[in-house]
């Protein structure tokens, strides 16, 4: 909504982008402040924010020369390949509205740095309308069925994870509610409630700590977003849950490399809560 408002300011439409524009900053508004004042979210703004603001040189060097957004970008855009071709070769406009829509959703993965997975779909989805072109303008058959196969194939990877792992292979045992495992978390809730200290914690285990101050996402943090101060890593194991989208391997690996740094606290079946002092030596 916002890269429309801006497109319409450009195009000197000036009532409709400030009518955009605002319903924009609203939402954002409402998002970042009234929602995340009711106490069941965690407000990411500023995690993404606070690079850009105290180094942005830096931080826009470290953006463009990691490699993730750049292999994401490959994926999106070369589905496209056939009919931005054809489509250049007939000189037909693509739908302008859909590519401010697209580079608003472009710029908003490269500050926040959350690349692939359902982070693609919203982008990948504006460069689809891009190419909505007017009624009377019909790509060739070929064009169009060469464009959907490169999409299906470039998407192939997650249409395999969610279908035969989620529906065939019984993935609903990857998260079982058994009393073992309730009695594992409730064990944990129970530490994390008497320390102020930040939890590091998998995807599934994520949602019921969203009232602790200093929750992060395990999976998608990188190296310099861990904390310089004691920790606490909370794991679902791998013979009983998916570590996805770390994988298993990526997984214990990371465990094996705290050794030294960090002792157990619980070890259950289902899940394992490690505290890590990064000062350790």
């Amino acid at each position: 909504m916002l890269g429309l408002g801006l497109y319409y300011g450009a195009r000197k439409n000036l009532k409709l982008a400030l009518v955009l524009v605002a319903l924009a900053l609203a939402g954002l508004l409402f998002d970042h402040f009234v929602r995340c004042a009711s106490g069941n979210c965690v407000n990411f703004g500023a995690q993404f924010i606070a690079p850009w603001i105290h180094a942005p040189i830096a931080t826009f060097v470290e953006r463009i020369s990691d490699p993730t957004p750049w292999k994401s970008l490959a994926l999106i855009f070369l589905p496209f390949a056939p009919i931005a071709a054809w489509a250049f070769k007939h000189r037909v406009p693509c739908n302008w509205p859909m590519a401010a829509v697209g580079a608003t959703y472009l710029a908003i993965r490269f500050v926040s740095m959350r690349w692939g997975y359902h982070y693609d779909i919203a982008l990948s989805a504006s460069l689809l309308g891009i190419f909505m072109f007017e009624k009377k303008v019909v790509p060739p058959k070929r064009v169009v069925a060469a464009t959907a196969l490169l999409l299906l194939l470039a998407f192939i990877p997650n249409l395999g994870r969610v279908t035969l792992k989620t529906y065939f292979r019984g993935g609903l045992k990857h998260c079982p509610a058994s009393p073992t495992r309730l009695q594992e978390i409730a064990e944990a809730h129970a530490l994390f409630r008497t320390s102020p200290k930040p939890i590091l914690a998998m995807g599934n285990l994520l949602p019921r700590i969203l009232w602790h101050p200093e929750v992060f996402h395990l999976e998608s943090m990188k190296p310099s977003q861990i904390p310089t101060v004691p920790y606490y890593v909370w794991i679902e194991k791998g013979e009983t849950g998916d570590a996805w989208p770390i994988g298993i391997v990526a997984d214990r690996k990371l465990i094996s490399e705290l050794e030294g740094k960090s002792r157990k606290i619980l070890e259950g079946r289902f899940t394992d809560l490690t505290e890590v002092d990064p000062t350790a030596r």
